[in-house]
């Protein structure tokens, strides 16, 4: 069956209908063209809403919704969002406001990352707009969501690997702010965090390791003290195997990532990175602040399978232990506790 994107391509049409072409029907003279242009734009504009709604499982009026926003203008550089509108100058400050943070608890910790400036090269390709849309829908959801910036596709040992970044906060914790009630502590498995043993040994198959692999993501992800949606594996499905109504309207109401493929349907919001959900982690004991789920014990579904697709990763805070946990469960496992939080990646 032809791609469904080029059954009204004028090649296509030109080889179907000889004669048509060679009487001017298709050369754009025909006054008749205009109404079958505006047909396959129609149609081509049907199959991505079908694509979403197949892909998110929710109605194809909800995936109009979803297209709008996909379909919404970007704007590639902070500036230009600023000048789009107040709410577009109010998202720009606040993404400074985040960058000013992480790149002081950075400097603050012991330099084990380092921060490019907002109008590096590293963050030249974020869509801004994107993100901006992305707080706005979580916003309307009544779900707190914050903007992320993650480093990836680092190591976990070293000296700009995640543990010795993780030390170094909780020294730094240790000094300034002693009383916390949200402690890191140091144990004999870890200081201030805890990696499960099997990740540590997989870790180069979950991440990126060539040579020019991104080093920084920008993204806004739902940061409630417990996960929006719980009681999911990792495919995001229930005990009947179907995307809970919760979550489908969510992802539904996020804008998605164009796929640099013509045919295939928009990436959705999915699960954060396990570095992502660090940062996060991280960030909030920078701040003072409540660690997400650790009120709960709860626990949060990450990108990326190890042991062969046998078990997905997950990130959460123990405060008994003082440490964050970069665990891993089986992909099935779905109880109270452990949860989605959809991630949309700049």
């Amino acid at each position: 069956m032809p791609n469904p994107n080029t059954l009204f391509d004028p090649a296509t049409l030109a080889e179907s209908f000889p004669d048509a072409a060679s009487s001017g029907h298709l050369d754009g003279l025909d006054p008749h063209r205009a109404p079958y242009v505006e047909l396959a734009e129609r149609f081509r504009n049907n199959q991505a809403m079908l694509g979403i709604a197949a892909q998110a499982g929710v109605s194809v009026d909800t995936a109009v919704q979803v297209a709008d926003l996909m379909n919404t203008p970007s704007n590639h550089s902070l500036d230009t969002l600023s000048l789009a509108s107040p709410e577009g100058k109010a998202f720009t400050e606040l993404v400074k406001g985040v960058h000013r943070t992480m790149d002081h608890m950075l400097h603050t910790t012991g330099n084990v990352f380092t921060l490019p400036d907002l109008n590096s090269p590293e963050f030249a390709a974020t869509n801004w707009q994107r993100l901006h849309e992305a707080g706005k829908a979580y916003e309307q959801l009544g779900i707190p969501a914050e903007v992320v910036f993650s480093p990836i596709n680092r190591p976990l040992d070293g000296n700009h690997g995640w543990k010795t970044f993780f030390s170094g906060l909780r020294a730094w914790q240790d000094t300034n702010h002693p009383d916390s009630t949200n402690k890191l502590q140091k144990q004999t498995d870890g200081d201030g965090l805890l990696i499960n043993d099997e990740i540590t040994a997989q870790w180069n198959d979950v991440t990126d390791t060539s040579p020019n692999a991104k080093q920084w993501q920008v993204s806004v992800v739902p940061v409630s003290d417990k996960a929006p949606v719980v009681n999911v594996a990792h495919d995001g499905t229930n005990a009947q195997g179907d995307v809970p109504t919760d979550l489908s309207n969510i992802i539904a109401f996020l804008p998605p990532t164009p796929s640099i493929d013509p045919n295939q349907p928009p990436k959705l919001a999915g699960h954060p990175k396990a570095e992502t959900l660090l940062t996060i982690h991280a960030t909030r004991h920078f701040e003072g602040k409540d660690p997400i789920e650790g009120k709960i014990g709860g626990s949060s579904w990450a990108e990326g399978v190890i042991n062969n697709g046998e078990y997905g990763l997950s990130v959460c805070w123990v405060p008994g232990r003082g440490q964050v946990y970069l665990y891993r469960d089986y992909l099935g496992d779905r109880n109270g506790y452990l949860g989605a939080r959809p991630e949309v990646r700049g």
